[in-house]
């Protein structure tokens, strides 16, 4: 129940493809601007000393970019401390859920949904995906970038499931898609 191998340079496709550029809108779009010349480590230095910093109950729109930019750190770049990174992404999905700004919804549903696949959480990692899948669907289309990322992640996770035939309709659906920009 491996991904067919003429599908890998698609999957690599989607996932190095990056989202264009634009500018700061709000704190989940502050996610998406961080210096690339930053280097991990730097990075997570950086944001260790800036969360040791904020008061517990500091719920700003900085203090919570600042944590999730931190918890997506801990899932996708640096040690994978998916342990962490759920503590941090459920209270911040709660909050987010609450006070709703779609560009952070989506960005925590993902990268928790990811944290949840990687920690065997599978129906909790399935609903949270699709559901970050539908959530961007809606709002930006079904062919923008960063709908597109997340349909790869969901596809990922998809070929991890064993369920193949799925995932490769959608990586050849994303793959259609990338090459008509």
């Amino acid at each position: 129940s491996r991904l067919p191998p003429i599908l890998l340079p698609f999957l690599a496709l989607v996932i190095a493809t990056p989202a264009p550029a634009a500018p700061a809108e709000n704190a989940g779009d502050r996610i998406l601007t961080t210096p690339a010349r930053e280097t991990t480590v730097a990075r997570e230095s950086r944001l260790r000393t800036t969360l040791a910093a904020l008061a517990p109950a500091d719920f700003s729109a900085a203090a919570e970019a600042t944590r999730t930019e931190f918890a997506r750190l801990l899932v996708l770049d640096v040690e994978r401390d998916f342990a962490e990174a759920i503590s941090l992404l459920e209270p911040l999905l709660a909050r987010a859920t609450a006070a709703p700004d779609l560009n952070t919804i989506e960005s925590l549903q993902s990268t928790l949904g990811l944290a949840c696949a990687y920690t065997g959480r599978d129906a909790e990692a399935r609903t949270l995906l699709d559901t970050a899948c539908a959530t961007a669907t809606a709002r930006l289309g079904p062919d923008h970038p960063a709908t597109l990322n997340l349909r790869g992640n969901r596809a990922s996770f998809l070929v991890r499931l064993g369920e193949t035939a799925t995932a490769e309709a959608e990586l050849r659906a994303i793959a259609t898609v990338s090459h008509r920009r």
